[in-house]
């Protein structure tokens, strides 16, 4: 007897031997069996709309783009760091095939003619001539495919994007920006995300006092409760600190009298991110009052010499040796504080030799400029303690208690040593000194010094009055009951007739959330209450940090741009922050929903991005 074979014959394939299968040939067809059936091709259901797993994640991943005058960030939503930066350079805008920078003398008239020229993305001045917004947008295009092909990995298929720039960012580079995502990379849709509400985020707060020292600006913005409530700007921030730092190095080459660039972009922005530094705050003592001399009764005394004081002699030799030698000492001290830069721009390359305390000069003259007053010519120009104090100042009490206690500084100057502790010793001193007064001024001064002027308030008071009321004063000194307050009362639930008490006098009701929170906090041994009134400062991550987290928690920005409203609309389609309907809403800064929302013909509006033009 043999074995069965595992497998079917020849015979049983031909005639469709399939188990369970029936067979379309006759009853008298010749092969036909009531077992067997004929081959055919299996049927199998196929779902009516089939798609890949890569466009079904190309829908859940969120891109999220940070943007900059000096630079592009990209990630996806959820990561703590972004996998691409980028940063705008002339030798990013070379095509293939083009080898110029490889001939002598390349170098010498490219890096410094323009300067700036091709370092940096945009201007918020846009009414120059010179700027050519279409350039803007060929650049933001090359940046991010460079940082989707080389660093994302991801293919050309369509995803929603958020985008973490300033609420200060005019209209036109709005524009600019977005044009170039939908026609270029086609989102869906665009979500804008302030970057100082995203620092306060990525800080771990609700509110906090953002402190952006940028390339163009130092803005120091009020975020409350996701808000930004208030905003102030100084020209003092990176592109002055890299001009101060190209008078230091001409100074040092001796040629500081030319107004040329002696120096490259590149070697000066080096010089700034690697070597300068910020010296500590000069804290002067608080002058002592003197004691008035008492006038002596003057010496009678025959002999002059008699009044004069006895001077010890001394060699004069050994004194001028020991004078000497402690100006050696002090210059050798002095040289050791030596800093050696190359400079390869120069025509010819040297190196020159710069004291390590004139490094600290340009962050001095940027930032903390001795020169100006309190109250300069512009208000755009004020130092960095300055700018911080008048923001401040014009806050209300509760938002200034609480963002006062949350100072975080960002942007790329605030990595310069020692930067931090100098501001915050200078308005530390700036607060003790004047206080939250805004009045400045010699009379103001004489006026609160003046604690005894005469107030001749009886002399405008009418005869019938100034008598009224000292015969009602005469009448309470003699303890008329009459004259005593009698307080209202109320009748409270139970008919008890109880004190009553104005309601601007009555505290706060119980909150049993409050009380529930206290509760926990007490058992687990930590305090509940928030710090406020004083100064701290706290770190956070960067404003792309905290849009990557708000876009993975499906928070819903108010400013979301649908790609084709944008298309029928453009910027002229949006309205102001106080057209959107309150109702239909809610609130001007982000809310919960998702990152989807179906806008249709509703009212849409560019947030805080729509009043800046």
């Amino acid at each position: 007897m043999s074995a069965s074979l595992p497998h079917r014959t020849l015979a049983s394939i031909r005639t469709g031997g399939a188990t369970g299968v029936p067979s379309s040939a006759g009853a008298g067809s010749p092969g036909a069996d009531s077992g067997m059936a004929t081959p055919h091709t299996p049927l199998r259901s196929m779902p009516s709309t089939f798609a890949s797993p890569s466009s079904i994640r190309a829908e859940e991943d969120l891109i999220v783009i940070e943007l900059g005058a000096r630079g592009v960030r990209v990630g996806f939503a959820g990561d703590t760091t972004p996998k691409a930066t980028i940063a705008f350079t002339p030798e990013a805008q070379r095509r293939a095939g083009d080898y110029r920078a490889l001939r002598p003398g390349y170098n010498d008239p490219w890096q410094c003619r323009g300067w700036t020229d091709g370092h940096e993305l945009w201007r918020f001045d846009v009414n120059v001539r010179d700027v050519d917004l279409g350039l803007v947008g060929d650049r933001i295009e090359r940046a991010l495919r460079e940082a989707f092909t080389k660093f994302l990995l991801i293919d050309s298929k369509p995803r929603k994007a958020v985008l973490a720039i300033p609420s200060s960012t005019p209209i036109p580079n709005l524009s600019t920006i977005l044009d170039t995502l939908f026609i270029r990379f086609q989102p869906p849709m665009v979500s804008l995300l302030s970057s100082a509400t995203m620092v306060t985020v990525a800080a771990g707060q609700r509110s906090a006092l953002v402190i952006d020292i940028g390339w163009a600006e130092a803005v120091v913005t009020a975020v409350y409760e996701y808000r930004e409530v208030r905003t102030e700007r100084s020209v003092r921030a990176g592109k002055f600190l890299v001009e101060e730092v190209h008078k230091i190095l001409a100074k040092a080459l001796g040629r500081e009298e030319e107004k040329t660039h002696l120096v490259s972009f590149i070697e000066c922005d080096e010089v700034a991110k690697r070597m300068v530094w910020c010296k500590e705050a000069i804290k002067q003592p608080k002058p002592q009052p003197q004691p008035q001399p008492q006038p002596k009764a003057r010496r009678q005394s025959d002999n002059f010499e008699d009044a004069l004081e006895t001077v010890a002699e001394e060699d004069e030799e050994a004194s001028s040796d020991d004078d000497d030698d402690d100006a050696q000492t002090a210059t050798s001290q002095h040289d050791e504080r030596l800093v050696n830069i190359p400079l390869n721009s120069t025509t010819p390359p040297t190196t020159i030799t710069v004291p390590f305390d004139d490094l600290a000069s340009p962050a001095e003259a940027t930032f903390f400029p001795q020169e100006l007053a309190w109250s300069p010519s512009d208000d755009q120009e004020l130092s960095l303690p300055q700018l911080i104090y008048r923001t401040l100042l014009l806050l209300p009490t509760d938002v200034r208690a609480t963002t006062m206690s949350r100072l975080v500084f960002t942007g790329g100057c605030s990595q310069i040593p020692g930067l931090r502790g100098r501001v915050f010793d200078e308005l530390s001193s700036m607060i003790a000194e004047h206080g939250w007064d805004g009045v400045r001024g010699r009379g103001y001064d004489a006026m609160k010094s003046n604690k005894t002027r005469p107030r001749n308030w009886e002399a405008r008071v009418p005869p019938e009055h100034l008598n009224a009321v000292k015969q009602r004063a005469a009448r309470a000194e003699a303890g008329d009951p009459s004259l005593e307050y009698q307080p209202p009362t109320s009748e409270g639930d139970d008919g008890e007739k109880k004190p009553y008490v104005s309601p601007a006098f009555r505290g706060p009701e119980d909150d049993p959330v409050d009380n529930l929170l206290a509760q926990k906090a007490a058992a687990s041994g930590r305090s509940q209450q928030a710090i406020k009134g004083q100064l701290r400062a706290i770190d956070s991550l960067g404003p792309w940090s905290g849009a990557s987290l708000t876009a993975a928690l499906k928070v819903l920005p108010i400013a979301c741009v649908d790609r084709e409203i944008w298309f029928a609309q453009g910027a002229v389609g949006a309205s102001r922050p106080s057209d959107v309907d309150a109702k239909a809403q809610q609130r001007q800064s982000m809310g919960a929903g998702g990152l989807i929302r179906n806008i249709g013909s509703q009212t849409w509006t560019l947030g805080a991005w729509g009043t800046m033009m």
